[in-house]
């Protein structure tokens, strides 16, 4: 939602006619102010009864803090399609089935459709009503499903396996876990696609195209990597990469009055998000344990972090004065503070962009999803350390970690 709404405020405020249209398939997140530019056409779109019904839990990934299967091959062909078509499924019946909607976007005689390719609903209508001119989006880095559709070299042996090591430590295993992972991630997401054609060609009566000629015949695709910091792969003209559109540390605000006291208060900051999908109050318990010994023995350290329940009775009775929590922070405010000395981070694609764009130092502990490949991406230019999400319970080296992260001049 944030990087097509900043692609959205950015046509707009470069004098373009835009329309942005939300449906909500996590009503969580409706209340966002992403929306900058007063001339951008908002359409919210929602959940039908039965949508409603099945809505999914904002802890549906809550066991993503110490699961294995976020981060396996087999677990990403094994459980993605099965979650996100779950997820998915019933705003993309609603989106066919109102025709009244159909009627109302084909009158507004658009000259060209962005649509995120990750839930590919959105492509699936945009070519259903003909639009004129469509870009595919990918606000990830790569999906290794739509590099065949869009005509696209393989990236194999260029871009690791999350699990996978790279450059000069790579080795045979390396190279056939990353035709492994390539094979089952393609295979996942394009299982996820199939399905999703199915339900919406059993709406339609088999008058929508698949998702490969969709992909096949966009104008462009706009991948969200930035060549300077990403891994090397073979390339196309037509898929342009990005990466960065979200950054303009010339108008980050500084922070308020509260957070700049605060940040005052010691010789070091250090600011703690572990993003937005799984939240940090679902913590297993004896991760919370060691996250407060780890504040509580490093007393000339404040510590910002991003917790969504202040009030759990644990943390409030036991959280020492060190520490400030918050559902929200302006994240980019604190990282273009040059106060904040380090930033803990899930490592999902916007906080390893506006990490590296802030140069800031940082300690990255994956928990799904491409993230261990946003951490080897960043790893590899000296600026972080990965950390490993199953050794948050050990406090001790954790503390070890971050002290050398902010005493260590490198």
């Amino acid at each position: 939602m944030k990087c097509m709404a900043a692609i959205a405020n950015q046509l707009a405020d470069a004098g373009h006619q835009v329309t942005y249209f939300q449906p909500f398939v996590v009503e969580l997140f409706q209340n966002h102010d992403l929306i900058k530019n007063p001339n951008i056409k908002v359409i919210d779109f929602w959940h039908d009864e039965e949508g409603r019904k099945n809505l999914p839990s904002d802890g549906v990934l809550s066991d993503a803090w110490t699961s294995v299967k976020y981060q396996s091959d087999i677990g990403v062909k094994i459980f993605a399609p099965r979650v996100l078509h779950s997820a998915f499924q019933h705003m993309c019946r609603r989106m066919f089935e109102d025709k009244e909607l159909h009627k109302m976007l084909k009158d507004q005689k658009f000259d060209v459709v962005l649509s995120e390719t990750f839930d590919f609903c959105g492509l699936y209508l945009a070519d259903y009503l003909e639009m004129p001119a469509i870009i595919s989006v990918f606000t990830g880095s790569k999906l290794s499903a739509i590099t065949d559709a869009l005509g696209e070299p393989s990236f194999l042996h260029y871009y690791p396996s999350p699990s996978s090591n790279f450059g000069p430590k790579i080795s045979l295993y390396d190279r056939m876990n990353n035709l492994w992972y390539k094979l089952l991630s393609t295979s996942a997401f394009g299982e996820l696609f199939d399905r999703q054609y199915a339900d919406i060609s059993k709406i339609m009566n088999g008058t929508v195209r698949h998702w490969k000629p969709i992909l096949g015949d966009v104008t462009y695709h706009f991948a969200n990597s930035n060549p300077y910091l990403d891994f090397v792969v073979p390339t196309i003209p037509k898929v342009v990469p990005i990466g960065g559109y979200t950054m303009d540390y010339k108008q980050v605000p500084p922070v308020s009055k509260e957070l700049d006291t605060i940040l005052n208060l010691r010789p070091y900051n250090v600011f703690i998000s572990y993003g937005t999908m799984v939240a940090s109050k679902y913590m297993p318990d004896d991760y919370k344990h060691s996250m407060i010994n780890l504040f509580k023995h490093n007393q000339n350290v404040t510590f910002l972090w991003k917790y969504e329940d202040a009030e759990e009775k644990y943390i409030k009775e036991n959280i020492p004065e060190n520490v400030h929590l918050s559902k929200w922070f302006p994240q980019q405010s604190l990282l273009a503070d040059k106060r904040v000395n380090l930033f803990i981070t899930h490592g999902g694609l916007g906080s390893t962009m506006e990490l590296a764009y802030a140069a800031k130092t940082g300690i990255v502990t994956p928990l799904f999803a491409e993230q261990p490949s946003n951490a080897q991406m960043l790893a590899r230019h000296g600026s972080v350390e990965v950390y490993s999400k199953h050794d948050i319970p050990n406090w001790k080296k954790q503390s070890d970690l971050l002290r050398k992260m902010l005493i260590d001049e490198k």
